[in-house]
């Protein structure tokens, strides 16, 4: 059975309160009485709210760049790449969606500059990567020639709301609406295959 370890904990509920009370609204405190500690404990593991802003929003937005692209690279054909990006996206997205929507909040709602130019770079290398896979497609003339940066947004912005309406329980998994978010997306901006007869 798996054990989770102290740090693990603090981790899991720093991200549970920055997704839904938000980074700035949380204190050191708050998240020692919900783990259980002393907030000197708490210090023992992580001195300030920067190293658990880096921990749990950072880290995974590292995580889910490194884990997409991993299933990405197992996949040959641009259309086969696109399919594991925005999958794996979902599956991702119900590993943790106490981190997912803590990243999520705290990117727009933080005003550090700092903090936030790290954020961005992160988020801008993950879009990157869809970017390329939608400039393929669009290449081999498996997509209609669109605007490849606002292709690449639209899709992303429709996942990330995900987390906001989807409920675990319900009747759909993330990865099935994700599915169908793709089909309804490809099916609109598939090429005219009379256009490349």
């Amino acid at each position: 059975m798996y054990m989770e370890s102290r740090e693990q904990q603090i981790l899991r509920i720093a991200g549970k309160l920055f997704g839904t009370i938000g980074f700035d609204r949380t204190s050191l405190r708050q998240i020692a009485e919900e783990t259980g500690i002393t907030k000197a404990a708490l210090y023992y593991y992580f001195p300030d709210k920067e190293t658990l802003y880096d921990r749990v929003v950072l880290d995974a937005l590292t995580n889910l760049t490194d884990y997409v692209k991993g299933r990405v690279e197992e996949q040959s054909t641009p259309s086969a790449r696109l399919q594991a990006f925005i999958l794996g996206m979902a599956e991702f997205m119900d590993q943790d969606r106490d981190s997912w929507m803590a990243g999520s909040n705290t990117f727009w709602s933080d005003q550090d500059r700092e903090r936030r130019q790290r954020a961005i770079a992160a988020r801008d290398h993950f879009e990157q990567q869809l970017r390329q896979i939608i400039e393929d497609l669009i290449a081999e003339g498996t997509w209609r020639p669109v605007n490849a940066r606002l292709a690449t947004r639209m899709l992303l912005s429709a996942m990330n709301q995900i987390p906001r309406w989807h409920r675990k329980d319900g009747p759909l998994s993330a990865v099935d609406v994700a599915k169908e978010y793709l089909e309804l997306f490809t099916e609109s901006i598939h090429a005219d295959p009379q256009q490349h007869a």
